[in-house]
C-alpha cells in the first residue's frame, strides 16, 4: 500500500532527524540512496560483512528479524554470484530497503570509505533533514497517522468514538487482527508521540525558516563591512517598551549596526523581541499542579506548538490579576481529543484558576526578550564586579533598598523563578526584604544545621504548654529575636499572635532600617 510506504519513509526521516540531532553514527537505513551503490561491495565481501552482522545480533532491536534477513541475503548473494548476468543489481529494487531493513540498520555508512557519489548523497540528506521545521514534522505526523488508521481499518481496530471524533466512516475489516498488526500500530503510534514531543519541546524547531544569528555571525566573521565583536563580559539592562534591537545597540554600544552582538549574547532568534505574547484560555478549571488547554486556540492555531518543557508561562484570571509565573515541567496530549495537559512547577494550588473567571495563560515566543526582563549587553571589558561591590541596578536605589541585598528570586512556593530566556531572576530592594522575612518565618529553627542553629522560627510541634499564652510568648520572642539580629530591619513595629484551631495566626509589621518603610507580613504556624 502506498500509504504504508509513505509512513515507513516518514518514520525513517524521523529516526534520521533524532540521530542527526544526537550526533549518532548513521546507518545505511538512514541514507537509502546509497544502498544500490553498495551492491558490488556486498556481493564480493559478504562473508566479512556477515561476521560483523552476526556480532550485532545480541544487541539488535529485532534479533530474530536480523537472523532471518542475514540468511535470506546469503541465499540471494549466492544465487547472484553464480548467475551469468553479473550486471543485475538486486539492491536497485524499490523493495530492497524494507526487505532487509534490519541488515541495513546494523551497518554503519562509514564502515567502508565513502565514494564521492556516496558522500554527496549523504551530505544532501543530512542537509535536508537538518532543515526540518514544524511544517515538515506536521507532514510526517499526518503520513504516520494515516497509515496507523488504515491498518486499524483493515483489522477492525478503530472504534465508534474515534471515527466520530475525526469524521471518519466505518470500514469493514478485511482480515483478523494479529499480534504483528498490534505491534505495527504501536510502532506508528510511538512515532506520533515522538513527533508531538518534538513539536512541544524542541525550541530550535522553528515555525518558518529564519536567520540563525550564530550562523550569520560566523558567515560575516571575515566580512570587512560588518564587524561583530566578541564580548569578554556583559552587563544587564532593562529595555524600554517599544525598543528594537537597533535601539538597544545605539543606546548601549553607540552603534545601531552592532545589534547582532546583543542577539548573540542573549541567544535570541527572530523576531528577537516579543512584548505581547499570546493568550491561551484554560479548557477547564485548574487542578493541583495541572491545567488543561484545548487542541487549538481561538484563531485555530495548534496550541501544542506554543509550549515546551522548561518554558516560563504566566497565569491570570479576572480574580487572580497579578501574573503568577510558573515553569512547565511536563506536557501530555490526550488521544483523539488533542486536549493538552500542562504540569507546572510550584504550589499545587492551580484550582484557583477557574474557567468562569476567564483564566488564561500568556506565553512568549522562545528565545525572545521584552521590557519585562533584564537584557545582557556584551562588553569588551573584563568582568570587574567584586564581592561587596554595588551592582548597577541598585545605583539609583535608596540606602535601605541597597541594604536589603540581592538574592535569587523565589516564587510563592519558594521555587526558583526563571526569565523567558531561562536565566535566574534576581530579587533586590524592598521585595527582597519581604522575601527574606518570609524565608525566616517558614523555616523551622534548627533545620539549617549547627552553624545556623538560631535561624528560623521556633517549632511548637510536639510540645506541651500549660496555656495558649505560653505558646504565643514563645513565638513572639522568636520573631523579635530574628528581626533584631538582621541589619536590614530596624525593629518590629507591631506583632499580633492569635490561636485558631491547631494553628497560630501571626500578623506583624517590620520597619526597614534607615527609612520609614514598613513591611506588613502575615502567616500561620501549625502547632499540632
Amino acid at each position: 500500500m502506498a500509504i504504508i510506504d509513505s509512513a515507513l519513509a516518514s518514520m525513517r526521516d524521523l529516526n534520521f532527524w533524532i540521530k542527526n540531532k544526537r550526533g549518532s553514527a548513521l546507518t545505511l537505513a538512514e541514507i537509502p540512496g546509497i544502498i544500490p551503490l553498495r551492491w558490488p561491495y556486498f556481493r564480493d565481501n559478504w562473508e566479512i560483512i556477515k561476521v560483523s552482522l552476526a556480532a550485532t545480533i545480541p544487541t539488535a532491536i529485532n534479533p530474530n528479524g536480523l537472523i532471518t534477513e542475514i540468511e535470506t541475503l546469503s541465499s540471494l548473494i549466492e544465487v547472484q554470484r553464480s548467475s551469468q548476468n553479473q550486471t543485475v543489481n538486486p539492491f536497485s529494487r524499490s523493495s530492497t530497503l524494507d526487505k532487509y531493513q534490519n541488515v541495513f540498520s546494523n551497518i554503519l555508512i562509514n564502515s567502508i570509505p565513502l565514494t564521492k557519489e556516496e558522500r554527496a548523497i549523504t551530505e544532501a540528506e543530512v542537509t535536508r533533514i537538518s532543515r526540518f521545521i514544524k511544517t515538515d514534522f506536521r507532514a510526517l505526523r499526518s503520513e504516520i497517522a494515516s497509515a496507523r488508521d488504515s491498518l486499524a481499518d483493515i483489522v477492525g481496530g478503530t472504534d465508534v468514538d474515534y471515527n466520530a471524533s475525526f469524521n471518519r466512516s466505518a470500514v469493514a475489516p478485511l482480515k483478523s487482527i494479529t499480534p504483528s498488526d498490534v505491534q505495527n500500530m504501536q510502532a506508528l503510534q510511538e512515532g506520533i508521540k515522538t513527533i508531538d514531543f518534538i513539536l512541544a519541546n524542541a525550541r530550535d524547531v522553528l515555525t518558518t525558516v529564519s536567520v540563525d544569528p550564530f550562523a550569520l555571525a560566523r558567515a560575516n566573521a571575515n566580512n570587512d563591512d560588518i564587524s561583530i565583536q566578541t564580548g569578554k563580559s556583559a552587563f544587564l539592562v532593562k529595555m524600554n517598551f517599544g525598543d528594537d534591537m537597533k535601539d538597544l545597540a545605539q543606546r548601549y554600544l553607540n552603534d545601531p549596526d552592532r545589534w547582532m552582538e546583543i542577539v548573540i549574547a542573549n541567544g535570541l532568534r527572530p523576531p528577537f523581541i516579543d512584548e505581547i505574547g499570546k493568550k491561551v484560555f484554560l479548557l477547564s478549571n485548574g487542578n493541583g499542579n495541572q491545567i488543561n488547554v484545548s487542541k487549538e486556540d481561538t484563531a485555530g492555531e495548534p496550541n501544542l506548538e506554543k509550549f515546551y518543557i522548561g518554558q516560563q508561562i504566566f497565569l491570570t484570571s479576572n480574580i487572580e490579576k497579578i501574573p503568577d509565573q510558573r515553569s512547565i515541567i511536563n506536557i501530555k496530549e490526550v488521544p483523539v481529543s488533542g486536549e493538552i495537559v500542562l504540569e507546572l512547577g510550584g504550589d499545587g494550588d492551580l484550582g484557583r484558576y477557574k474557567l468562569l473567571e476567564q483564566a488564561v495563560i500568556r506565553v512568549y515566543l522562545p528565545n525572545t526578550i521584552s521590557s519585562l526582563f533584564l537584557v545582557q549587553i556584551p562588553t569588551s571589558e573584563e568582568a570587574s564586579l567584586q564581592p561587596g561591590e554595588e551592582p548597577f541596578f541598585l545605583s539609583d536605589k535608596s540606602e535601605d533598598e541597597k541594604r536589603a541585598g540581592v538574592d535569587l528570586a523565589l516564587s510563592g512556593a519558594f521555587d526558583l523563578v526563571f526569565t523567558p530566556t531561562s536565566d535566574l531572576q534576581l530579587s533586590f530592594g524592598i521585595p527582597n526584604a519581604v522575601q527574606a522575612i518570609k524565608i525566616k518565618m517558614v523555616s523551622e529553627q534548627g533545620q539549617s544545621g549547627a552553624r545556623h542553629s538560631t535561624f528560623g522560627l521556633v517549632s511548637l510541634q510536639g510540645r506541651k504548654f500549660t496555656d495558649t499564652a505560653e505558646a504565643i510568648e514563645e513565638i513572639t520572642t522568636s520573631i523579635n529575636g530574628m528581626i533584631e539580629v538582621d541589619p536590614r530591619f530596624e525593629r518590629v513595629e507591631t506583632l499580633r499572635v492569635s490561636k485558631s484551631g491547631s494553628a497560630m495566626l501571626v500578623r506583624l509589621e517590620v520597619r526597614m532600617a534607615g527609612s520609614g518603610s514598613v513591611v506588613p507580613i502575615s502567616f500561620s504556624v501549625n502547632t499540632g
